[in-house]
Formats: C-alpha cells, structure tokens, sequence
C-alpha cells in the first residue's frame, strides 16, 4: 500500500512538473504578433480538421459527404467549407462527436450545465484537460499585475457545487499535486449571507469569483442587509453574464472592478478579461470563435451575432463550427495592454432568449436588463416572453411594502420597450432559486418564428422548445 501511495505522488508531480514548464510559453503568447498567433492557430486547425476526419465518425462521414479532402481546410478562415453544428445535433447522439482514437476513449467526461435543461455530454482527452492547467495563467496573469495580490493569491468561489468547475477540480487532484491555484474558499450555497460574509472576511480572499447570478444576489444580499465586507482586489464572473443593474452595483457602491471569464464545458477557454478592462480577449490559438449574423455570414466588428466555436486542443469530443448559442460582437480595436489576440467588444446574452415582438423588432437580452438597470427596488428577476404581446416579469422586490408601487413602474417601463400594446404580467415572488441544473437565466423566450432557423438550416424550435422556467 505504501509503495501504491509513493507511486500516485511521485506520477502526480511529474505530471504537475510537465504543466507547470508549459507556464512561461502560455504567459507569452498572447503578447506574441498577431501573425504569429494566427499562424499558431491555423497549424492547430489544420491539425483538428485532419484528425476530425480520420477519426471521429460524425466527421468521417461529413467529409465523405461533402467530397471534400481535409487538406482543404488550410485555416480558419476555411472553416466556412464546413458547415454550422448546432447543439441538437450533438445532444442526439454525443459519442457520435468521440473520436474513435486512444484519446477520446480514455477521455475524462463532463456535462455541461445545460442553459435550457438539457445537459450535454462532452469529453476532454486527459492531455488536454491538463494542459488547460497551464492554459488558465493567461487569465491569471492580469488578477497577478493588481496591486497588492501574490502569486499564489485565495479566491472565494461562489459556484453551483455540480458544475464542471467543482467537477474538473476533482478530476485533477486525481492527476496531479496542486501548488498553482492558492488557497481557496467555498461558502456553502444554502447558508445565510450573514454566514457567508464572517467566513469572507476571515479568510480575506484576493478574488471573487463564480457563477454571474450567484455573484450577483450575493451583493445585493450584501447590499440589502448593509453588512460590511472585506474588499477583495476584483471580482470575476463566469458561466452566466451579470445583468448591467448587478454589475453597476458592484462597481459603483463596492467600488470593485468586474472582469468577465469566457467559457464553457465544450471549450474551456475562449475569452478573458485584463486589467484594461477594455473588452474580452480571445484564446485565437485554443478556441477559434466566428461571429455569425442569421444569414450565416460573419458579422462585422462590432455587429452583434451568434457565436460558433472550433475546439482547437480537445482530441475527445471534436466539434467544428459548433453553436454555442450566445450573442456577442467581436472588436477592432487593439487593447492598451499589449495582447495581441483578437477581442470580443461585447457579450450580449444568449441567442435563445431574443425577444421577438409583434411589429417585427427583436430585442436581445440586454435591451431587458437595461430596461431592469434603474430599478433600486428589486432583488432579483426574471423576464419571460410567452407570446408576441404576453409577457411577464417575476419581481423578488427589495421591501414588499412596495410592491404594488414597484410593479407599476416595471410595467410603465416595459411598456415603453415592448410597445403600448404589449400586456405585462408582474408576479411578486419571495424568492427566485438557482435551478437545480442549468444556468440562471434572467431572460426567457418561448417565441420563435419559423423564420428563425440557423445558419445549416436546422430549426431552433426542437430546443427551445424545450425551455423551462428557472
């Protein structure tokens, strides 16, 4: 037993010592040219096309359909020869998207949280899923430059506990020793907010980091109940966006700055914030990321469009011009920082929660929250579209005594974004919990016109059909 224990450390730290000499190349490259980076990246796309179709069966197929050589696909740009993948397709049958390679059958898997209920399986090759270790110092690097935080800085985590963040932590510390991350702190999610901020401010935690939704109510508890709390030097969100009401709350009365993480179960790194905080930077060299408008095309710089994603480093689930299903608009701008890789100017919520109206206008999620921006009075939300002129909006109100008032105004304002036509139902609740599986979504619509297909002409409605309310 003793020389099975020796054994596990002694290949536990090896593999920790190969992740961490992988950490000043990770470091560097994005301050590399953008010619360099693009050249690093379209070597790896080559590389997971070529791969794709020899051995994952869906792709195997694809190409044979298409009577097209994966030589063709020379870089990203190429990726348009191939069509769009949409979620549904992988959700029918996910060990289609496996390779059929020692990798992807030795592969670590994962669920994904699943925005309308639905989780999907995804697999990660353990090579991979190590060397997103070394992956993540990009996004450390820019919390390291704030002043006063150590390299091995403690970070609070409010997360839901079955996430794939929680999930992948457990699968390394059967892989590896970890000495990278600092200390960290993990409230438990059912205590009182009075609990959560003792443990907070005796730990003193560096960084604030978690789901958007769980982020937010816990500041507006914070806020509401008037309880003092140690300043941690930023907060970082992830998974699910802060409304603009949430965040504007944290900047201004916490007087904290608010960085945005980028990800997903299907690509663990796409995008970070810096210490500019001038947009979202994209892992180009890891995850390619195309702005689509409804016709399929590429969208502009600074045209809102639906995101797909190219995994470039996963050898278990392959997925190319894969749908992610948020909205979001890429920047021309360079960042004062000095990084080269290309940036997202916004992240604008989920494709499928556009709000569709009855004269043909539709809204994207953060037209809603901006509307929600001014209302002090409310702790929580969400805003529901049941058809062309029904709507409602579920209040979780800061003091009940006015809520009849509150509810007035909510009305009054929604009124005036969705037309006066529009019938606005308010239901007063005493709480909005996190749903047991799925991301939080404070936006949801259950319209969508037969028009609104995607890009590979495969209707939405078989998923969004399925939503559900949180």
């Amino acid at each position: 037993m003793f020389a099975f224990e020796m054994g596990n450390i002694i290949r536990k730290g090896l593999q920790s010592i190969g992740v961490a000499a992988r950490f000043p190349r990770e470091r560097a490259i994005p301050y590399w040219s953008p010619e360099r980076i693009a050249a690093l990246r379209d070597r790896r796309v080559r590389e997971i096309v070529h791969y794709a179709a020899t051995t994952v069966p869906h792709y195997q197929r694809l190409f044979a359909q298409l009577k097209l050589d994966p030589r063709e696909i020379r870089g990203a740009d190429d990726l348009r020869l191939l069509p769009i993948l949409d979620k549904s397709q992988v959700r029918a049958d996910p060990r289609d998207f496996v390779s059929i390679s020692p990798a992807g059958q030795n592969a670590v898997r994962f669920m994904t949280s699943g925005t309308t209920g639905e989780p999907l399986e995804i697999w990660h090759d353990t090579a991979s899923f190590l060397a997103d270790v070394a992956y993540k110092e990009r996004e450390r690097m820019p919390i390291r430059s704030l002043d006063g935080v150590p390299y091995l800085y403690r970070t609070c985590s409010l997360r839901n506990p079955i996430g794939g963040f929680v999930s992948g932590r457990k699968h390394l510390q059967t892989r590896m020793l970890l000495p990278f991350f600092g200390r960290l702190l993990e409230p438990a999610m059912e205590q009182a907010v009075e609990s959560t901020v003792e443990d907070i401010n005796r730990f003193k935690p560096h960084v604030i980091a978690g789901h958007g939704m769980m982020i937010e109510t816990f500041f507006k508890d914070v806020h509401a109940a008037g309880l003092r709390l140690v300043r941690p030097r930023v907060v970082v969100y992830a998974s699910e966006e802060l409304t603009p009401w949430g965040r504007d709350l944290i900047e201004r009365h916490f007087e904290l700055p608010v960085w945005t993480l980028y990800n997903a179960t299907e690509s663990f790194r796409i995008g970070f914030s810096c210490e500019a905080s001038t947009g979202i930077h994209l892992h180009d060299d890891l995850c390619h990321v195309r702005i689509l408008r409804p016709d399929g095309m590429d969208a502009a710089p600074g045209e809102s469009g639906e995101t797909a994603i190219t995994n470039l480093v996963n050898r278990a689930t392959v997925l190319i011009n894969y749908r992610l299903g948020d909205l979001a608009s890429l920047s021309a701008k360079r960042c004062s920082c000095g990084r080269s890789l290309r940036m997202l100017e916004s992240l604008d919520g989920r494709a499928d929660d556009v709000i569709f109206l009855a004269s043909g206008r539709t809204l994207p999620p953060r037209y809603i929250a901006s509307t929600c921006h001014n209302f002090e009075g409310v702790r929580q939300y969400i805003f529901i579209q049941h058809g062309l002129r029904e709507f409602e909006v579920k209040l979780v109100p800061v003091d009940t005594s006015s809520a009849d008032a509150l509810a007035a105004q909510v009305v009054s304002k929604f009124r005036g974004l969705l037309g006066e036509d529009a019938r606005v139902r308010i239901t007063i609740c005493g709480e909005i919990p996190q749903p047991a599986h799925g991301k939080f979504r404070y936006v949801i619509s259950h319209v969508k016109p037969s028009w609104w297909t995607n890009p590979a002409g495969v209707s939405r409605e078989g998923e969004t059909g399925a939503s559900r309310l949180a």
